[in-house]
Formats: C-alpha cells, sequence, structure tokens
C-alpha cells in the first residue's frame, strides 16, 4: 500500500517483559480513507533497528510516497520511496 510519510520517532527503552534494549523507529503515515469517508487516515508502524529500511528511512524526505511491506505477522519488512 502507498503511504505518505508523515514523520519518526526514536524509540530507545529497556522492555520490562525481556530486560533487554529496544531500538527503532515509530513511523507515522497517511493514507486516503476508502470508499466510506473522505480525507485521510493516519496510523503508525513500528520499525525495528535490525530493519534494513532502519537507516535508509531518514534520508526519506518528510511528504514523500512511501510503499511498505510486511511479513506475515503484520511487521514492516521493507519500505521504499516511490
Amino acid at each position: 500500500m502507498i503511504y505518505t510519510f508523515l514523520g519518526f520517532e526514536n524509540v530507545d527503552y529497556v522492555s520490562k517483559k525481556t530486560n533487554k534494549r529496544v531500538i527503532g523507529l515509530n513511523i507515522f503515515v497517511c493514507s486516503p480513507i476508502d470508499k466510506n469517508g473522505e480525507g485521510q487516515k493516519t496510523t503508525s508502524f513500528y520499525l525495528s533497528n535490525s530493519n534494513g529500511s532502519f537507516d535508509y528511512l531518514k534520508q526519506i524526505g518528510i511528504g514523500s510516497e512511501i510503499e511498505i511491506y510486511f511479513n506475515q505477522y503484520g511487521q514492516v519488512v521493507r519500505i521504499i520511496e516511490v
């Protein structure tokens, strides 16, 4: 799906469950509302620092169109600028 890239927020904390450090990004995007409305809807996704798109995403300009690919568990696996 194609999204408009709105921005990102750095994530860096120690998990209370695993006691391991979590480093990544929350990315914020928007897309057109489907047939039941009009305008844009927003959503966010988590991107781990071990993801290959982690450094690439920081180079993409705010407002750029991006395509996000997910695995079978709904996790972001790849992001490309379109």
